[in-house]
This record gives C-alpha cells, sequence and structure tokens, in this order.
C-alpha cells in the first residue's frame, strides 16, 4: 500500500483538474487509462461538479456497485440515473489522505454542505482501468432529520 500523503483537493468549481479534461462528448478507453487514485479524484471531481453525471460511464466498469449508508446500486445505470434526478450541488470536499494499491485506492476527506461537515472514506476498487465498485462510509445520522 501506498500513502499519498495529506493532500488537499477541492471540487472542481474551485480548481481546474481532471474535469477540463473530461469536457469532451466522447472520450477513449486509451485517454482514459489513469491509475487508481487518478481515476477515484476524477470520480470526485465529476461528482462533485453537480455537472452531467454521464461522464462516470467513461471511468466505470460494465459491472459497476456503488454502497452506502444511504443507497446502493448494482449497476452504473441506476447510479448515473439517481445523480440525473438528485444532483451534487452546494457541496464541496478536501481530501485529508489517499491510500492506494494496484487494484484499489481509498479517499479520506472532509465533506461540506450548508452546515453538515464531516469525514467521510470512499473505497474504490479498480478492474480493467475501471471504477467497479465504490464503498462510501460516513455518518448517515448528520443526514436525518
Amino acid at each position: 500500500m501506498r500513502k499519498l500523503g495529506n493532500t488537499q483537493w477541492k471540487a472542481p468549481h474551485h480548481a481546474s483538474s481532471h474535469q477540463d479534461m473530461l469536457s469532451f462528448k466522447e472520450i477513449t478507453h486509451e485517454q482514459m487509462k489513469m491509475d487508481a487514485t487518478a481515476l477515484a479524484l476524477t470520480y470526485l471531481d465529476i461528482f462533485y461538479s453537480g455537472k452531467n453525471p454521464e461522464l462516470l460511464r467513461n471511468i466505470f466498469h460494465s459491472d459497476f456497485q456503488f454502497y452506502g449508508p444511504l443507497y446502493t446500486f448494482d449497476s452504473a445505470d441506476e447510479y448515473i440515473h439517481a445523480l440525473k434526478e438528485n444532483p451534487a450541488v452546494e457541496m464541496e470536499y478536501s481530501i485529508q489522505e489517499i491510500f492506494e494499491n494496484k487494484d484499489s485506492v481509498c479517499l479520506l476527506y472532509e465533506f461540506r454542505k450548508k452546515q453538515i461537515t464531516l469525514p467521510m472514506a470512499q473505497f474504490f476498487e479498480i478492474n480493467h482501468d475501471r471504477i467497479s465498485k465504490i464503498q462510501l462510509i460516513f455518518d448517515a445520522s448528520k443526514f436525518k432529520s
């Protein structure tokens, strides 16, 4: 496992990043070859932008799965549809730590939305240069009324 250290990473509206590269309508698989960390950070850029979740198809494996404390999705189609219905808006994050293996990466970050600030951990499994599984971990009680 490789620890990449304490890195500050802001949502795309605060920093030019992977999102600039993904602004093209179609991106070939060869162009998308990235290491596990680059894939995970690209995912966060797209997610937190709140715009065009269809771009996630370029980095998701055909057998994509998402597990979190509030939602579970068994396919990229289900997940992307949910993001279209309820896009990420007025949210930002700051990376605290990154841990990477050859086929996985774990991002520890601080999530912020309005009056809520909390630590989150997101684990990404990579299969054939694509994200095949995401597990999101956080205290979901902060979002309940």
